[in-house]
């Protein structure tokens, strides 16, 4: 009750206060430094029916710790996360689409801060969880154990056990070398299991789990046994389109690709560069006309590149009346 009501109190002092200038974020308080980010996973998300920003998004928790310092400065067994931002990790739609489904059930962790922040355009500062890294479970399930960031350190030993990995609690300073991570354990598929050996070079692996011990030669170290672990998602970046057309000779495109030019209104042209581009097959019924080169007025520019035909201009050609978009074009 005394949460709710600060908030409403923030939400109104936010209405009377002066106009802020316009950006896509501004803090309400001191931004939180790099050093200050934290692990967060879903407890559950906020199916309260109230007002934004009071109701909707997510509870969030820290991982590794009974407490969590929430966005209006209290400490809570969980915390109240409106929004979650994800502009710094540069995912596509997609890309940011597909971990929301594995965040909001509980089976991926995010690396940022939990801030109260001014939204562009809204009148009220927003509880947001703004995330700088995001992390995917591979096995899909609540792992037993506490969580743990984990990297081969390159130390190399002609006995066993062996300190090989270095090891560290998220959300904790402390850091120790042990002498492997049994992936196997958890459950995860054979390529899904290679692909956490991979990440232990590079970027490193999240493992959910729990130690063991082993003894030999080089004495007596620790074993993390994994019962779940996160790989990170990456930002895909598009690949540089494959130059064709012009007067250099460029390579040609291949089958289902077309050379589309990168000027438009270059229909009476010699021979313009362009670069190949995959034609496609499916094209949303979105109403943005635009002129092709042959005279025909498409319903969308995804239209005019299914018919591979070079733009003349964007809108529609002088009286001409744009083509039904079908839902499907091969």
């Amino acid at each position: 009750m005394w949460n709710r009501l600060k908030w409403m109190l923030l939400a109104l002092a936010a209405l009377v206060a002066t106009p802020l200038p316009a950006m896509a974020q501004e803090p309400a308080a001191a931004a939180a430094s790099a050093d200050e980010a934290m692990y967060y996973i879903v407890t559950r998300p906020d199916l309260r029916r109230c007002a934004f920003p009071m109701c909707g998004g997510y509870f969030v928790r820290a991982v590794n710790k009974p407490r969590t310092q929430c966005a209006d400065g209290s400490w809570q067994a969980e915390c109240h996360a409106a929004v979650l931002d994800t502009a710094p990790t540069r995912w596509s739609e997609g890309e940011r689409a597909a971990f929301l489904l594995k965040f909001g059930q509980g089976h991926a962790l995010v690396r940022g801060t939990l801030a109260a922040v001014r939204q562009e355009g809204l009148p009220w500062i927003v509880p947001t969880l703004t995330a700088t890294e995001g992390w995917e479970g591979q096995v899909q399930r609540a792992g037993g154990g506490a969580v743990y960031r984990v990297q081969d350190n390159g130390i190399r030993c002609i006995t066993h056990p062996c300190p090989s990995i270095e090891q560290q609690a998220l959300n904790f300073v402390a850091k120790r070398a042990i002498a492997g991570v049994e992936l196997d354990k958890a459950g995860a598929s054979a390529q899904q299991t290679a692909e956490g050996v991979q990440a232990l070079s590079a970027p490193g692996l999240l493992v959910a789990g729990r130690h063991r011990t082993v003894s030999g030669p080089g004495g007596v170290r620790d074993v993390l046994v994994a019962t779940e672990f996160y790989l990170q998602r990456l930002a895909q970046l598009p690949a540089t389109p494959r130059a064709c057309g012009g007067k250099a000779g460029a390579a040609a495109c291949g089958a289902g690709e077309f050379c589309d030019a990168s000027l438009p209104n270059a229909c009476a042209a010699g021979s313009v560069a362009g670069a190949c581009r995959t034609v496609p097959d499916v094209c949303i019924a979105l109403a943005d006309p635009v002129c092709g080169c042959d005279g025909v007025t498409y319903g969308n520019d995804c239209e005019r590149a299914a018919a591979r035909v070079q733009l003349a201009h964007r809108g529609a050609c002088e009286g001409a009346a744009p083509t039904a978009a079908p839902s499907k074009r091969r």
